[in-house]
């Protein structure tokens, strides 16, 4: 029997495999269950690959010797961040639980 998630436990799981962290196959497919049931965390993953495409194209190859090009990325990065923040309503990661 597979364990139940919570909304935390899901979305951090959803970051873990993003970035290429290897879950193992009951935590992968508890992930798969919650993710398939749950509107919330469907909703956070649609946001999280919103925010990964409004992110990529802010990012751009920056010379991290230059530190006005460094200061002009993080100014970017920010304000899409703000942005993102903004159209959520300030909410943050788990600010709702099923």
């Amino acid at each position: 029997m597979t364990r139940k998630l919570t909304c935390d436990e899901a979305q951090g799981l959803y970051f873990d495999r993003t970035s290429e962290v290897e879950l193992d196959a009951a935590t992968n497919q508890a992930l798969d269950q919650h993710l398939a049931s749950c509107p919330d965390c469907q909703q956070f993953v649609e946001e999280v690959a919103d925010m990964d495409a409004g992110l990529a194209g802010v990012l751009d190859a920056p010379d991290l010797n230059d530190p006005e090009e460094t200061a002009a990325d993080v100014a970017r990065v920010m304000a899409a961040i703000r942005e993102y923040e903004a159209g959520r309503g300030g909410a943050g990661r788990g600010a709702t639980a099923t």
